[in-house]
């Protein structure tokens, strides 16, 4: 391995609130009916927290950024986020704190009910990418501010992280079905990708924009990775819950392309194509933030020039760690 924890890697974009009930079955919504839960568990979430703290237990000093409510949520959320970063750059914003409403229960794939908030005003305006070798946007199919700010088709975000020479990761939410995003985030993938160096969305985010369909085969899920490099990323991970991960990367001169991070990496990361089972789980904790830890597993890997193949097995490593409630630090992390 090559590289320093010290590196500087910045994670912005989305925040959140996430509002956690204990659940032993699936919400009710019938009209008139009481159902009995839990208690409420209230943890701070979105991708900015959930990738800046894995990626903290991981060992590194990371920076953030993301834009807050004026209100309850939003004190609890600055709260958290300056203690990931004391020096965290917090937009507060004329708009409610961003939360989700996360419904779990027996080990399944969770169900979220989420309120944009003031994630919709965040485009990174007073953000500064000089030293930063990699900058993690995270969520960009949930901060419709950035899309809004398009000029010419490309976010200035992306052109501004690529100015300071820094490594631009990306990663996906799920689209609400009923949204005319869906469709608009599927042509605007395709428009984006060679502008994005790293990019790790889930197989379900893939489905919610129609790249994939849902409840994929391996074999497809597989194949969408290999089509985000085709379409000008130059690493994509592609996690699929329990099955795993996918890992596919782009030829050397793209690699070269992608920022600090990417261009030292050696020869064997040219034109990977390798799968990764899920790491064993005991016991189900909850699913909640597995796909962020997996990207911080990643770009922890990136960071620290692992191989491809050690980069993979600690992206599942950690995510499964996540799943099952776990100290997210690993032997030789």
């Amino acid at each position: 391995m090559t590289g320093s924890r010290d590196q500087a890697v910045m994670v912005v974009g989305h925040a959140c609130v996430d509002l956690l009930p204990r659940m032993s079955g699936p919400p009710a919504l019938a009209p008139g009916v009481l159902t009995d839960i839990g208690p409420l568990e209230i943890r701070c979430g979105g991708s900015v927290v959930n990738t800046a703290e894995a990626l903290h237990a991981l060992g590194r000093s990371v920076r953030v950024a993301a834009a807050i409510g004026d209100d309850h949520l939003g004190v609890l959320l600055e709260r958290h986020l300056r203690q990931v970063d004391p020096d965290a750059v917090i937009e507060r914003v004329d708009d409610g704190t961003s939360y989700s409403l996360v419904f779990e229960h027996g080990g399944a794939s969770r169900a979220i009910w989420h309120h944009v908030g003031a994630n919709a005003h965040f485009v990174g305006e007073r953000l500064d990418f000089r030293g930063v070798e990699l900058v993690h946007l995270g969520y960009a199919t949930a901060l419709p501010g950035l899309i809004r700010a398009e000029e010419e088709g490309i976010p200035p975000l992306l052109d501004a992280m690529a100015a300071a020479g820094a490594t631009r990761s990306v990663d996906f939410a799920t689209v609400d079905p009923a949204s005319p995003e869906r469709q608009a985030w599927r042509e605007r993938l395709a428009h984006l990708l060679p502008h994005m160096d790293v990019v790790s969305p889930s197989a379900d985010d893939l489905a919610s924009i129609g790249w994939l369909a849902p409840g994929a085969k391996p074999r497809d899920v597989a194949d969408a990775a290999r089509r985000l490099v085709n379409g000008g990323a130059a690493v994509a991970l592609v996690t699929d819950g329990a099955r795993g991960a996918h890992l596919h990367t782009a030829d050397r001169a793209r690699l070269e392309r992608g920022g600090a991070a990417l261009r030292r990496l050696g020869a064997e990361w040219e034109g990977v194509r390798e799968e990764f089972p899920a790491a064993p789980v005991a016991e189900v904790v909850g699913t909640n933030g597995a796909g962020d830890t997996a990207t911080a597993g990643l770009i922890h890997a990136l960071l620290a020039g692992y191989t491809p193949r050690d980069a993979g097995r600690l992206a599942v490593a950690v995510a499964a760690q996540r799943v099952a409630g776990l100290d997210l630090r690993i032997e030789d992390a």
